[in-house]
């Protein structure tokens, strides 16, 4: 259950850290110089992974037309501090990402983490960040289908009391595992996984109060479709600040827009780009008949 939970996880969080580094880097580096750019997200009873880049000025002649503004960095010195010493996180070359399982390092509640970089290059980034001291837990958790002509949809709801008196930063997200018969025939069947996810949220106005929010999945399957098994994990998640504004900031990223505003992506690390935050999450697994 772990291992699906930290999958999951990985792909509803970790990967939206990439999801604009092209249009971060081609914001901030017209004749700037490279830096590092650190993508970490934290939590208790996960693994600690770190992806890092090093960036390329737009206008690097190295650099072949098309290929992104930036580059892994494989051979560096990344290290993580909870204020007792110094724990190297070792790189994992199939994967392209430095990493330490739980086993071997503890992530834990109201603690604060120093992440440092040093990359043979020489360059050099730091970033810190605070893991949320106690995390939001459901009271109540429902789903129900909704019908479309093609499709069914699932609504999922949780319900929770918010802690009083400081400023709290949520998101709820959610992973599908469908398995149903063939549709071409045959005996073999097919397993569908999606992930979803809402916009970050503060409880701005409910501060103290009972909070119910939640996540609506267009789509989850075709009306034709005979489904064997439909489980559904959703996340409730309790994150820092600098979670939050980094994902608020990818939120109010304007893609094609040529009239918008430019938005600077929100980073926390110094030296370079990139987010190093934090969440605690509760867990509610269904499986919907």
């Amino acid at each position: 259950m772990k291992a699906l939970l930290s999958l999951a996880l990985l792909l509803l969080l970790s990967s939206c850290g990439l999801y604009t580094l092209d249009n971060e880097v081609k914001k901030d580096l017209v004749d700037e110089e490279s830096r590092l750019v650190i993508i970490s997200f934290i939590s208790p009873d996960s693994s600690v992974e770190v992806q890092l880049f090093q960036t390329l000025p737009l206008f690097n002649t190295t650099r072949a037309s098309g290929e992104p503004p930036y580059v892994h960095v494989a051979t560096a010195e990344v290290t993580i501090d909870d204020g007792s010493g110094q724990t190297v996180i070792p790189y994992f070359g199939d994967e392209q990402i430095y990493r330490l399982r739980p086993d071997e390092y503890s992530i834990n509640p109201g603690a604060s983490y120093l992440l440092s970089v040093t990359a043979n290059s020489g360059l050099q980034a730091t970033a810190k960040c605070t893991v949320p001291s106690e995390a939001a837990i459901a009271t109540n958790a429902t789903y129900r289908f909704t019908s479309g002509e093609f499709s069914r949809d699932i609504e999922l709801r949780f319900e929770w009391q918010d802690i009083s008196d400081v400023i709290n930063y949520y998101r709820i997200s959610s992973q599908t595992e469908i398995i149903f018969q063939n549709p071409f025939g045959g005996s073999q069947d097919t397993t569908r996984l999606r992930q979803f996810a809402i916009e970050v949220f503060t409880d701005f106005d409910r501060d103290g109060e009972r909070v119910v929010e939640g996540v609506d999945i267009p789509g989850i399957f075709s009306n034709q479709f005979e489904i064997e098994q439909l489980k559904v994990n959703a996340f409730l998640l309790t994150t820092d600040e600098h979670y939050y504004k980094y994902h608020q900031s990818i939120q109010n990223f304007v893609f094609d827009d040529p009239f918008a505003e430019p938005t600077r992506v929100y980073t926390n690390v110094e030296g370079g780009y990139g987010i190093f935050g934090s969440y605690l999450v509760h867990n509610r697994e269904f499986e919907l008949e």
